[in-house]
């Protein structure tokens, strides 16, 4: 029997396996990025934060089997950014043989809960235009199009065009 439970990323020895969960989900690399997945992808998920933010404004939860230890999903959040109040997803990921089980979902209420404990108001992220799969999540999950579109220039110099998404935390 499997048995999984969410964990909050914050070691080094954390970076070798979420880098295992990115490598599996390089269909968010080529997509987002233009290439496979970084060699580098989890300690830069890991460590890499925008100006203005303190190591302590970035939260890594995923989803952990507890029998191994082997990450199945994980999210990427920034804390009180762009603004105080709000969190914004950089990432969500889930291993592609899980994806429809509802593993995205479970990590998705996790935010959301530890967003509200934290005194957030709204969770924003950015949805490319050419995954209509995950534009598609979010919507589920209640988020709505804010409207404003722009292109994302990802580390490489790959250019994304990217939907503004926001949800209220209630």
């Amino acid at each position: 029997m499997v048995t999984e439970k969410i964990v909050k990323l914050a070691s080094p020895a954390d970076t070798v396996r979420l880098q295992r969960l990115l490598e599996r989900c390089s269909d968010y690399y080529e997509l987002h990025e233009g290439c496979a997945t970084p060699t580098d992808a989890g300690d830069y998920e890991l460590n890499s934060i925008p100006p203005g933010l303190t190591q302590d404004g970035l939260w890594l939860f995923a989803l952990q089997d507890n029998n191994n230890g082997t990450l199945h999903a994980a999210v990427q959040v920034l804390r009180n950014y762009p603004e105080r109040g709000s969190w914004w997803i950089g990432l969500l990921v889930v291993a592609p043989v899980l994806r429809g089980s509802g593993i995205g979902s479970t990590l998705l209420r996790h935010v959301i809960d530890a967003a509200a404990a934290d005194g957030a108001t709204a969770i924003r992220l950015a949805v490319s235009v050419k995954n209509p799969r995950a534009a598609s999540f979010w919507e589920a999950a209640g988020f709505r199009h804010t409207g404003q579109t722009q292109n994302a220039t990802a580390r490489g110099g790959h250019v994304d065009t990217v939907r503004m998404m926001a949800r209220a935390i209630k």
